[in-house]
């Protein structure tokens, strides 16, 4: 939509998805306020690399929701990058820690999950599993 700004644009295509801010910032990879501290002005310089990881999220170009342009550039919106443990018990640690942590600490706790699971592919590779 012509004249939107990015909290604007922002906010609708998160509601278009059908989802929330705090999910698509953890899509994202980034803060769980994130969108939210965007769309409420709280952050009114984004970084380029925070656009870019909600339009990967939102499926659009990174130019069109930073309305640089009106041509939405749309593409299949990516499934959430982040690792997933394998148990439940895991899985619930991995959300709880992801929230409570920084960006910072949320890249290293992402990095750390995704070695811990290619590990894990390559034993089941090396005993002739999957």
């Amino acid at each position: 939509m012509a004249n939107e700004t990015l909290p604007e644009r922002l906010d609708r295509l998160i509601t278009e998805r059908g989802t929330n801010p705090r999910a698509a910032s953890i899509a994202a990879g980034l803060n769980p306020t994130a969108a939210r501290d965007i769309i409420d002005g709280k952050s009114k310089r984004p970084l380029h690399t925070t656009i870019a990881a909600f339009a990967r999220v939102l499926g659009v170009d990174a130019d069109y929701l930073a309305c640089r342009t009106d041509a939405a550039g749309e593409v299949a919106p990516q499934q959430e990058e982040r690792p997933r443990p394998s148990s439940a018990p895991d899985a619930l640690l991995f959300e709880r820690a992801m929230e409570l942590a920084t960006e910072d600490e949320q890249r290293i706790l992402k990095e750390l999950a995704e070695r811990i699971i290619e590990r894990g592919k390559k034993k089941r590779r090396a005993s002739g599993g999957k």
